[in-house]
């Protein structure tokens, strides 16, 4: 049986109609045999050593069919095979007129994960990335590359980046974060001028409201610096004070008003996301004791953003029942609190 397969073409075919193979490792052979078998292209050398990998990865599958992976991983193509320039056997970041353009060698782990981050379109003609540059995009593309690829090339305008970088290396803050010292104080660790101007007015005492703040500021506080510095403070709210957007449960509607004060807000905003009608909220609202605007969804979008901008220096909270899809950050940057209600009654099945 092993000698009807006279060379890697053959192998190529039986693998497409006869092995159970991952998505993309199936994406990769149907490319090649479309793309190179059938219009007799030359292949280059990182796609036939790839392709030897992929042979080999169904070993298992193989030996059920008296096949041996690595006799059919060396047999010989009959297209021409070409040295593969070092642009498609490494990672590659450059920049050019303002456009971040990276190329990598396939890997499925890599593609999956880089996918995932959406950070740049993938252009199929011309087997690259492109996004606009920027520092936080070339950070977090840089942070994935090196995640899955050993040699990285990068351009001259990046190395210099990345020189002028390497003084940070031992850095341990990045971004703006809460850290408590050794002597129980609290300081704000990778500052800036214009975050220590917005920091000018508000103390660093461990309070609902100023921690509320923080978080209303971008500064992150993990919540082990603070939840045991105050036995008297509540540790559910206490997590809900330290981050900009926070779920409530909507059967615990009723107890917002309380937090809501704590944080000293003084306007409420509410978008109703639901197609169809919801609870009736509006007894609970008067009790909070809060000056509230009712919106019954996005269709009202400019409306609301005209509310909020009425509103300026006031602290602000958007409490959203619902989806609000490409909505979702719809007024987010104007308010100090964002609140989604969630229902997490159990459901019976």
């Amino acid at each position: 049986m092993m000698k009807q397969l006279r060379n890697a073409e053959e192998v190529l075919e039986f693998y497409i109609y006869n092995v159970r193979m991952g998505t993309y490792d199936k994406k990769f052979m149907l490319n090649l045999q479309t793309s190179k078998v059938l219009m007799r292209q030359s292949i280059t050398t990182n796609q036939a050593a790839l392709f030897k990998k992929v042979v080999k990865k169904y070993h298992k599958q193989l030996a059920q069919c008296n096949f041996d992976v690595n006799e059919l991983a060396e047999l010989p193509w009959t297209l021409a095979v070409i040295p593969s320039i070092s642009e498609f056997t490494q990672a590659h970041l450059k920049v050019e007129d303002g456009k971040l353009i990276v190329y990598t060698p396939y890997k499925a782990e890599f593609v999956k994960d880089f996918r995932s981050a959406n950070l740049m379109v993938w252009n199929r003609e011309e087997k690259k990335y492109t996004s606009d540059f920027g520092l936080r995009t070339l950070r977090l593309v840089f942070d994935i590359i090196c995640k899955h690829y050993n040699e990285i090339n990068v351009c001259k305008e990046i190395q210099q980046i990345l020189d002028e970088l390497k003084p940070y290396d031992s850095s341990s803050y990045w971004t703006p974060v809460l850290v408590k010292s050794k002597t129980g104080k609290f300081y704000i660790a990778a500052s800036n001028q214009t975050l220590d101007d917005a920091l000018d007015k508000l103390n660093l005492e461990i309070k609902y409201y100023n921690l509320s703040k923080l978080a209303e500021l971008g500064i992150d506080i993990p919540i082990e610096n603070v939840i045991d510095f105050d036995k008297s403070l509540d540790e559910n709210l206490l997590r809900s004070a330290i981050s900009h957007e926070i779920n409530w449960d909507e059967n615990e509607f009723h107890t917002l008003g309380n937090f809501l004060k704590e944080i000293k807000i003084s306007n409420i905003i509410v978008v109703n996301g639901y197609l169809g009608n919801t609870k009736d909220y509006f007894e609970d609202l008067e009790n909070f004791g809060i000056p509230y605007k009712f919106f019954s969804g996005v269709r009202e979008a400019s409306q609301i953003i005209k509310t909020l901008n009425s509103m300026q220096n006031k602290n602000i909270a958007l409490i959203r029942f619902g989806k609000f899809g490409t909505a979702n950050n719809l007024g987010k940057k104007f308010v100090s609190k964002i609140i989604n209600i969630t229902d997490t009654t159990p459901i019976s099945l």
